[in-house]
């Protein structure tokens, strides 16, 4: 189990806990199997993120940085950590935001 964003959310993945919203309404009990129009309610609602069942995002994050330009990849990465050089890199949460600031550049550099 893992909690995913949306973006990463496909159909056939199956919930592993409630989709809920920020006030606790239920869109989508456990256990369901999403679908395309479970992901369009899902943005309609505002849901950013879906615990789902056997999901690896160290997998996901891999995948994404492999379809990367790795010219591009190794310049970002030199760049963030020059940001990111005061801060403690072992920390889970600065490798987690460093890890989606990485991501986010690579969707940059696709559009």
């Amino acid at each position: 189990m893992a909690i995913l964003q949306l973006d990463a959310l496909q159909p056939g993945m199956v919930l592993a806990a409630d989709a809920t919203q920020l006030n606790g309404r239920v869109l989508l009990r456990a256990g369901a199997t999403l679908t395309e129009q479970h992901l369009r309610v899902f943005r309609m609602w505002g849901l950013s993120e879906a615990d789902i069942v056997g999901a690896d995002p160290e997998r996901l994050h891999d995948a994404k940085l492999a379809a990367a330009d790795p010219a591009h990849l190794e310049r970002q990465r030199a760049t963030l950590t020059d940001r990111f050089r005061h801060t403690d890199n072992t920390h889970p949460v600065m490798v987690e935001l460093f890890r989606w600031c990485l991501e986010q550049s690579v969707e940059e550099a696709k559009r």
